[in-house]
């Protein structure tokens, strides 16, 4: 059956890129693997869009349309979890850390200044605490807009991945699937988790503060390294973010790259083009015409 209107997202995006290649489903209502992208199953329509086709051993007209809904609603990641939980400690705990801060215009007694703990310290804590949220957001942000390119994504990295291994003459790798996975499989955790252990921290250490059971430079103390963990553990993941992003830029840029040179190749070999490719191109193109794709009219003419 024919996947009208719904996989021709992703065959133009192949198509644009200049590669074709084959993506394995698991039939949702039968559970059969299909193909439902190949270079000899992709035929144009009369809008100019792509047609794919799947099969499967129920031929259940809805299985195509179940695979889509799976795919651009079902994809999840555990990042998104952990980054909103952290997020919302810590905006959770700004709010217990104001009750120290004096009100706008309040006057403080002597006596019970000595008693709070130094409101630059807990400022300071304050405002890592904002800056972790407003990181956690933006990871959650990236991470979601990742879900949604995530089969574009990883169709354009294994095809780079394919090149790759045919132009190095090398086993395919799947580093860079790896790198372009990223945020998505969980390359963020390792400073959620430090982030998660220091807000837990120092909510204990407001509860033992309030209750009498530490003392003020101890826990002046501890609102000097939670600030610290905090702002290295978000500097850590904007830092994956912004690399990530680098990298999924770079992979399709590459990718555009290879697919230019597949067409460049495919007009040197057209019987129309190529003569006005020799008799148009000067030393340093006939240099490469010649050695690089051994067009023979100009080895002819030499």
């Amino acid at each position: 059956m024919q996947t009208h209107g719904v996989f021709k997202g992703i065959a133009n995006n192949m198509h644009k890129y200049g590669h074709f290649m084959s993506l394995r489903v698991v039939c949702p209502n039968c559970k059969s693997t299909g193909v439902i992208a190949h270079n000899n199953e992709v035929s144009e329509d009369m809008d100019g869009l792509f047609l794919i086709d799947l099969y499967c051993h129920c031929h259940n007209p809805d299985c195509y349309a179940s695979f889509v809904v799976q795919a651009g609603h079902g994809l999840q990641s555990a990042t998104t979890t952990k980054a909103t939980a952290t997020g919302s400690q810590a905006a959770q705990l700004k709010i217990r850390l104001q009750k120290y801060l004096p009100a706008e215009g309040e006057t403080i007694d002597p006596a019970l200044a000595a008693t709070r703990p130094n409101a630059a310290k807990v400022q300071n804590c304050i405002t890592a605490l904002d800056n972790y949220g407003q990181g956690a957001n933006v990871l959650n942000a990236h991470v979601q807009q990742r879900l949604e390119s995530f089969l574009d994504d990883m169709n354009v990295a294994a095809a780079v991945k394919e090149i790759d291994s045919v132009i190095n003459d090398a086993p395919p790798s799947c580093t860079n699937i790896k790198t372009i996975a990223g945020t998505l499989a969980g390359a963020t955790d390792r400073y959620l988790n430090a982030a998660s252990s220091a807000l837990d921290e120092l909510d204990q250490g407001i509860t033992d503060y309030d209750a009498g059971d530490m003392e003020r430079p101890s826990f002046e103390a501890l609102l000097d390294r939670i600030a610290g963990d905090l702002t290295s553990s978000i500097a850590g993941v904007t830092g994956l973010v912004s690399n990530e992003v680098q990298k999924v830029e770079e992979m399709y840029k590459i990718h555009k790259q290879m697919a230019r040179s597949f067409s460049v190749q495919a007009l040197i070999q057209d019987d129309c083009v190529r003569p006005y490719l020799v008799q148009l191109a000067g030393p340093q193109l006939s240099q490469v015409l010649v050695d690089d794709f051994n067009v023979s009219d100009l080895i002819e003419q030499a």
